[in-house]
């Protein structure tokens, strides 16, 4: 028997480290998560561009010898799903699995791995998909919000978003390159699979299909240190969309610590946050719209905590907004939530 606060860990001579955690909460179906040290921090300034489009490239161009439309007719009448990504500090893979496909997500897992595949047609469906935001990031809301934020936060490529200039280096080599860099060495990856399986069976296959991935014994420290924010208040406007309607949002950076218990308080926290705001915002604005609201804890030894607040209101109330979401922050910091 295993659970979440203490799965089945098995370790094989290649270093993969494998978690067995099993659970009926969904029935026959399974959950998959893997990470490894590294993600953009690891890779080179030429090879930022083709890291970022490996996730959705990689996912849109088949596995191994085989291309997409053969890996689609495969898995037509299967339920098996693996997505990669590389983000700020980690290589990732996260996928879903009926239980009578499981042995397929570890194929697929293995695939990846030792046979990335990364199709030129794929590439130019991403770049095609991205192309017009960056060249226009005002023709969404969302998208010219979060662009104007990044970089208000940021001078640092690695956590921006892409350019036409950055989208014109990506290509399939490129991005095949940085794929068997970042996830052709296992030997520093962790592998976590929940849900409702045979410990036995789960065994076997991650012995045969993740403990028989080539390892170097070589393994990427692990850098989760966030580039310190800009001094002071940054203060950024964006203009985009039709309609009228506005969003006035709001990312706080300070110092956090490393205790877990801390992730427990922020969601306390996130939820007074909310709540607090959602109500003065409705009943002394007069705005039907709900603030939201996410707290972040980042991870490494000296870990930092952004606060995001979000509000969609309406253009005449963006000042008074503004003035009411940090007049509640400025209350709950000097005297904490009520009872």
């Amino acid at each position: 028997f295993t659970d979440a606060l203490d799965p089945l860990v098995l370790t094989f001579p290649n270093g993969v480290t494998v978690s067995l955690n099993t659970t009926t909460i969904v029935e026959r179906e399974v959950f998959f998560e893997a990470r490894s040290p590294g993600g953009l921090r690891a890779v080179g300034d030429d090879d930022i561009a083709d890291a970022q489009a490996l996730g959705p490239v990689i996912a849109d161009s088949g596995a191994g010898p085989f291309d997409r439309v053969t890996l689609a007719a495969f898995l037509d009448d299967k339920s098996a799903s693996l997505a990669p990504s590389v983000d700020n500090a980690t290589d990732a893979m996260s996928g879903t699995a009926a239980t009578d496909d499981l042995e397929v997500l570890f194929q697929l897992v293995h695939l990846l791995m030792t046979s990335p595949n990364a199709d030129p047609a794929a590439v130019d469906r991403y770049v095609d998909d991205r192309l017009p935001f960056a060249e226009d990031p005002s023709i969404d809301i969302g998208y010219a919000e979060f662009d104007a934020l990044l970089n208000a936060r940021y001078d640092e490529p690695r956590f921006l978003l892409p350019t036409p200039d950055t989208l014109a280096t990506v290509d399939a080599d490129g991005i095949e390159g940085v794929a068997v860099e970042r996830f052709g060495d296992a030997g520093d990856w962790s592998f976590a699979f929940s849900g409702d399986f045979d410990v036995a069976e789960a065994t076997e296959l991650a012995r045969a299909y993740l403990g028989s991935l080539p390892a170097s014994g070589n393994a990427d420290p692990l850098d989760f240190t966030e580039p310190a924010p800009p001094p002071g208040v940054v203060e950024v406007e964006a203009v985009a969309g039709q309609g009228e309607t506005a969003n006035v949002s709001f990312l706080f950076t300070s110092s956090a610590t490393s205790e877990r218990r801390d992730d427990i308080v922020a969601r306390v926290t996130r939820e007074v946050i909310a709540n607090r705001l959602t109500d003065v915002i409705r009943e002394e604005l007069g705005d039907s719209y709900s603030p939201f609201t996410t707290i972040d804890l980042g991870g490494g030894a000296t870990p930092a905590v952004e606060t995001y607040i979000s509000v969609t209101t309406a253009p005449e109330l963006v000042d008074d907004v503004a003035i009411e979401v940090l007049d509640q922050l400025a209350a709950l910091r000097a005297d904490g939530p009520t009872e």
